[in-house]
């Protein structure tokens, strides 16, 4: 299960539209699954970045204070 510390970096990776820090922190929590011995959770986890980075629509939305969806 991912820690306080993890959640935060990907939402934070998130809110600054870093994909790639969402990526990173995705796999970092795969490993740590894959580790514990939750592979099916691990596999999943690196099969959702490899298809958010390969497909067209692969990038976050963007959510900030400069985001469309927060301008007003």
């Amino acid at each position: 299960m991912a820690g306080a510390k993890q959640v935060i970096a990907l939402l934070a990776g998130h809110v600054e539209g870093n994909d790639e820090r969402v990526y990173t922190v995705a796999l970092q929590i795969a490993a740590a699954e894959a580790r514990q011995g939750h592979v099916k959770t691990a596999e999943t986890l690196r099969k959702l970045v490899d298809t958010a980075r390969t497909s067209a629509g692969g990038a976050l939305p963007p959510y900030g204070p400069n985001s469309p969806s927060q301008r007003r």
